[in-house]
């Protein structure tokens, strides 16, 4: 995670209650975004695309924070172990075909926090 990311993080838990209401949808629309780009990743694989039904994202608000979690869920699909063996291999070889999302992440969050920037000069 990047430095800046990890500034925002903290920074956000001090976001004013009125801001929320303009975050919630950015954090949506990033962590649909991150969630979109894994699966056209896995759909990709000659072997783990069916673990592309499995990713899914929820984004969750409490008093004074804000998070979106984005990942393989064994709810939504079966298939959602095989994501560790897609991204980084197994441990008798094979797998590790599939890019680590981590470039995902990295790429949506320059595009979030320059959303989240200017959402809070609409504010103030």
């Amino acid at each position: 995670m990047s430095a800046e990311l990890r500034a925002l993080s903290r920074d956000l838990g001090t976001v004013p209650m009125k801001a929320r209401d303009e975050l919630i949808p950015i954090f949506r629309k990033t962590a649909q975004q991150v969630k979109t780009r894994m699966q056209d990743d896995l759909r990709g694989s000659g072997w783990f695309g069916q673990v592309a039904r499995s990713v899914d994202y929820d984004v969750r608000t409490s008093k004074g924070s804000m998070t979106a979690e984005v990942g393989t869920n064994a709810a939504r699909d079966s298939s959602a172990p095989l994501a560790g063996i897609a991204y980084f291999g197994g441990a008798r070889g094979g797998g590790g075909t599939v890019p680590d999302p981590e470039y995902i992440m990295e790429d949506e969050a320059d595009l979030m926090i320059g959303f989240i920037g200017q959402a809070a000069g609409e504010l103030w």
